[in-house]
């Protein structure tokens, strides 16, 4: 289990695998971002 913590306001919890989860930069808002990819949602 991880805990990815973003500035003050969001806690994001993982309890699988993260090669499912893609960091990057997005030059235009000059901020990171996370992409998130599943089958199904729960």
């Amino acid at each position: 289990k991880s805990i990815i913590k973003l500035d003050k306001n969001f806690h994001i919890y993982i309890h699988g695998d993260k090669d499912l989860i893609e960091k990057g930069f997005d030059d235009d808002r000059s901020m990171n971002y996370y992409k998130v990819y599943f089958k199904e949602e729960q």
